[in-house]
């Protein structure tokens, strides 16, 4: 099956932020073959079930800027992100 990749938006209630008054967010990425996978996936996420999070929003994300997302299987599970923060990517520098 076609693995396609989402984005899910998690909100979660953190004790050491505002005693858990406010709502917290994160977004993460996920691969699945669909919404009903994704959510699965998510639920059985062990960052997602240490914070308590839930699912406030996925959204599929088929084509940025006009380019079609591929999803291309490499060896290992794990996932690798390239960071960089504001200051690095100001023309100010």
């Amino acid at each position: 099956m076609e693995q396609k990749l989402y984005l899910v938006h998690l909100g979660y209630y953190d004790p050491e932020l505002s005693g858990g008054v406010y709502e917290s967010h994160v977004n993460l990425f996920f691969i699945g073959t669909d919404f009903e996978d994704v959510r699965d996936k998510v639920k059985s996420d062990m960052l997602v079930q240490k914070h308590k999070m839930h699912i406030d929003g996925i959204q599929l994300i088929e084509k940025v800027h006009g380019h079609k997302i591929i999803i291309d299987k490499k060896d290992g599970d794990e996932t690798e992100i390239q960071n960089h923060n504001f200051r690095e990517l100001s023309k100010n520098k």
